[in-house]
């Protein structure tokens, strides 16, 4: 699934989520994506904070790169400060960005195929 989403300051970000996401995340932070986003329900903002900045820049660089080139992405420090200093910090967990990534997120896991043996 890809969107767009639109900043405060009028950028505007591609996002992409799809089966590769979880394993492009844990590549490239080496940490788990669901446990991440437990942190979404917890009360501690600088987990949030962080978590997401994390989410937002795997999914806008799977729509970058494409999620083949994305899961050979070597992540760099100094790639993901500059991506980081494009927007104000605040603006990547506002509820516009938030609930996007968790539309697309429960998209992402939602079950389509139906069980053969009722």
């Amino acid at each position: 699934m890809q969107r767009t989403v639109t900043l405060e300051n009028g950028q505007e970000l591609n996002l992409e989520c799809n089966a590769a996401s979880p394993i492009i995340f844990k590549r490239l932070w080496g940490e788990n994506i669901m446990t991440g986003f437990q942190t979404i329900k917890s009360k501690d903002t600088d987990d949030l904070l962080e978590f997401m900045e994390k989410v937002v820049y795997t999914f806008n660089k799977t729509a970058e790169l494409g999620a083949k080139d994305a899961l050979n992405f070597e992540n760099k420090y100094d790639d993901y400060i500059n991506f980081l200093s494009r927007f104000e910090i605040f603006e990547l967990v506002t509820d516009n960005v938030l609930d996007v990534i968790l539309e697309m997120w429960g998209a992402n896991t939602k079950t389509e195929s139906e069980p053969k043996n009722l």
